[in-house]
C-alpha cells in the first residue's frame, strides 16, 4: 500500500516519505507522547455510532495500513478505535470530516492509488497541505498513530486549522488509556507501552514480529 516514489517535505525540512515516517516513529513518539496531556475519559465509553467505511479507508490510505487491520471484525469488548476515533473527529468538526470524506471519496471513484490519495490530502507542493482537508488528514493520522488528538499542535503550526476545529478541541489530550496502548507507534517500533503488553512472558528472547505481521506495507 505505501509507495515511495513521492516525496514530501515542510518548509525548512528534508524531504521524507511515509516510509520515512513509519521507520522512525519509534524515536519521535517520546516527543510527542508528552506527559501532562490530560485524558479525555469520555473516549473510554462505547462510541455512539459506527465508523463508516469511508472513514476506514481513509485511515488506511493515510497510514498504508490495511484497513481490515484497523478495523478488525472481531473486536475486544465490542469497541472499535475506528468508531472512537470517527466519533472524536465528529465533535471536533463535523462539517470538517465530512468534507474531508467527500473529498477522499471523490478521489477514489477516480480510481487513484491510496498513496496518492495521502500525498494529495497531506502535502501541497514542497509543504504541508493548509487545508483543512489536510489538517484532519493530519489530526487522523496522529490519532492512530499516538492514541492522542494534538489540534493545539495543529492550530500552533497552521493557525488557520483553528476555523475548523470545534473550541474544546484545539488542544492536545490522549484520547483515553485504551486509545493509548493500541497506539500503532507501538507496533511500528515493535515495543509496547510501560506497563502493558499483548506480548506473552519471554517473547523477549525471541525476534519482533515483522511489520508485515502488522498489516503494514513498506514495498
Amino acid at each position: 500500500m505505501l509507495n515511495n516514489s513521492k516525496k514530501v517535505k515542510g518548509p525548512g525540512m528534508i524531504k521524507i516519505s511515509r516510509r520515512d515516517v513509519l521507520k522512525t516513529a519509534g524515536t519521535i513518539g517520546g516527543a510527542l507522547l508528552a506527559p501532562g496531556l490530560p485524558l479525555w475519559s469520555l473516549a473510554e465509553a462505547a462510541p455512539r455510532e459506527r465508523a463508516p467505511a469511508g472513514f476506514v479507508n481513509l485511515s488506511s490510505a493515510l497510514l498504508g495500513i490495511d484497513a481490515g487491520v484497523l478495523n478488525p471484525a472481531i473486536r475486544p469488548d465490542d469497541v472499535s478505535m475506528a468508531d472512537v476515533f470517527y466519533g472524536l473527529t465528529v465533535l471536533a468538526g463535523k462539517d470538517s470530516i465530512k468534507n474531508l470524506l467527500a473529498a477522499y471519496d471523490v478521489m477514489e471513484k477516480q480510481h487513484r492509488r491510496p498513496d496518492q490519495i495521502a500525498q494529495v490530502l497531506l502535502a501541497s507542493g514542497d509543504g504541508p497541505n493548509t487545508s483543512l482537508n489536510g489538517a484532519f488528514s493530519r489530526l487522523i493520522t496522529l490519532m492512530w498513530l499516538y492514541g492522542s488528538w494534538y489540534g493545539g499542535t495543529e492550530i500552533e503550526n497552521i493557525s488557520t486549522s483553528a476555523s475548523g476545529i470545534a473550541a474544546d478541541y484545539q488542544k492536545n489530550f490522549v484520547i483515553s488509556s485504551r486509545a493509548y496502548k493500541n497506539a500503532w507507534i507501538w507496533r511500528i517500533a515493535q515495543t509496547h507501552p510501560m506497563g502493558f503488553s499483548q506480548f506473552s512472558f519471554g517473547s523477549w528472547a525471541s525476534a519482533p514480529p515483522s511489520l508485515a505481521d502488522y498489516g503494514i506495507s513498506l514495498a
